[in-house]
């Protein structure tokens, strides 16, 4: 029972370590070339990794197929891995995917450049200006009291924009999706893996970037992008806090130490009124504050 109960097993973790195998990944180049594409088919595994990856060139409107496998460099008795690529033809039915992918991209930054929801209570938006070609483009929040902390904290927030800016202006995304990973075998298209997101940016000044994330139909945030109105980096979690804030005015002070304190509790100590602001965050052993030794004038 015991021999019969390990074969069973072996089997299960052979057919899901092949299952995994099978997935393939997809990103695109930026910028593309046959060198361009090449590294970015290598740059989505870790160095013990290897597999079957699609790079879409959104300027040439190309899609491609790489096998990516390890091989070694000699020097001396040491022997050190590193990556290189085949390139495999596209069957018709992947072409055919690749046709949707870049479908979809004009469907998407058509919906982010044609967006006018004033009418949204949460998020009306207008356009600000047109995208680069790699991007989906630019909206303008002119709602007066949001601001990109507001952004972080709310996910109802983030969920509403999705339907406003994307799923209102894009037919079917999820239809279009799943024949896409079904014809590549992928797990899932993500936009943040073909790079396709678009920024926004509230009446303060602040700004972000963000992808769409069409499976849970939220939007994602894109790390290290959210700045303030006075262009310090919000932080997006714990670790990130530590370092020096420069505010020009009370009120992006205040925004910033109320969404510190109510996302991750951290405690600002401050008894100065200032017409502006310099802000220090360290951490002392697991304890993490923030001080604002003196006013900035």
């Amino acid at each position: 029972m015991l021999k019969y109960m390990l074969f069973t097993l072996l089997l299960i973790i052979g057919s899901l370590n092949a299952t995994a195998a099978s997935i393939a990944k997809i990103t695109a180049c930026d910028p593309c070339g046959t060198v361009g594409r090449e590294h970015a088919a290598k740059s989505v595994f870790n160095w013990n990794q290897s597999g079957e990856v699609y790079v879409a060139d959104f300027y040439m409107r190309e899609g491609f197929k790489y096998n990516v496998y390890i091989d070694y460099v000699v020097e001396g008795p040491d022997r050190f891995p590193i990556h290189k690529t085949n390139l495999i033809p596209l069957n018709p039915a992947e072409q055919e995917a690749f046709n949707d992918i870049f479908a979809l991209y004009d469907s998407l930054k058509s919906a982010i450049q044609n967006n006018r929801s004033l009418n949204n209570k949460v998020a009306p938006s207008l356009l600000l200006k047109n995208a680069a070609p790699f991007e989906l483009g630019t909206v303008k929040i002119i709602h007066p009291a949001i601001t990109v902390h507001d952004f972080l904290s709310n996910s109802q927030m983030r969920n509403n924009m999705y339907e406003s800016h994307i799923a209102l202006g894009v037919y079917d995304i999820a239809a279009i999706t799943n024949r896409i990973t079904d014809t590549l075998s992928l797990g899932a298209l993500h936009l943040k893996d073909l790079k396709l997101g678009y920024r926004i940016e509230f009446p303060d000044g602040s700004s972000i970037l963000v992808y769409p994330n069409l499976s849970s139909r939220t939007l994602d945030i894109a790390e290290n992008t959210a700045r303030d109105a006075d262009n310090n980096t919000v932080p997006t979690n714990r670790n990130m806090i530590t370092g020096s804030y420069q505010f020009s005015n009370p009120e992006s002070y205040q925004s910033m130490r109320q969404y510190l304190e109510a996302m991750f509790g951290v405690s600002v100590f401050n008894n100065m009124t200032c017409t502006s602001y310099i802000m220090i965050c360290s951490f002392s052993g697991t304890t993490l504050t923030c001080t604002v030794p003196r006013c900035a004038y």
